[in-house]
């Protein structure tokens, strides 16, 4: 595993060496950081939407600085990156995909999304309100 800092969030860039990372669990048991949702954070280089989302709402002070203190931020790389895109159901680029910390899925967000509606589902994550209400209705009661 090699680290990488992207704006300034702080990435586990996960290649090929990492035997068994199909089973995401290992990806942040050995970062320590049990007990965190997970991030996993989906793009390629060709992609003008990741290219977006990463120099904007992933370089945002307030969205960065809920990220690091409150998520384990995976960004998978080569081989690993299909066979999680796969494991979680991601099907384009950019894709974030929220985890419980033992690797369950909470949610996927497909595309694009701005500083202003990401922190809601940051949020949404970070105060487990998915254990009470949908996404939607969580994404509702924010803009009433």
């Amino acid at each position: 595993m090699r680290w990488m800092w992207m704006g300034w969030i702080l990435w586990a860039m996960v290649g090929t060496g990492l035997a068994g990372a199909t089973d995401t669990r290992i990806l942040w048991q050995e970062r320590g950081d049990r007990g965190r949702p997970v991030f996993l954070y989906f793009s390629s280089e060709k992609c003008p939407a990741c290219r977006r989302m990463e120099a904007t709402t992933l370089s945002r002070g307030g969205v960065v600085s809920t990220l690091n203190a409150d998520f384990c931020s995976v960004q998978p790389r080569g081989k690993r990156r299909g066979e999680l895109a796969r494991k979680y159901g991601v099907f384009g680029y950019p894709a974030s995909v929220f985890l419980e910390p033992g690797g369950e899925k909470i949610l996927t967000l497909p595309g694009y999304q701005s500083p202003a509606v990401f922190a809601v589902y940051l949020e949404y994550i970070r105060s487990r309100a998915y254990e009470e209400q949908s996404v939607w209705e969580y994404y509702a009661s924010e803009f009433e």
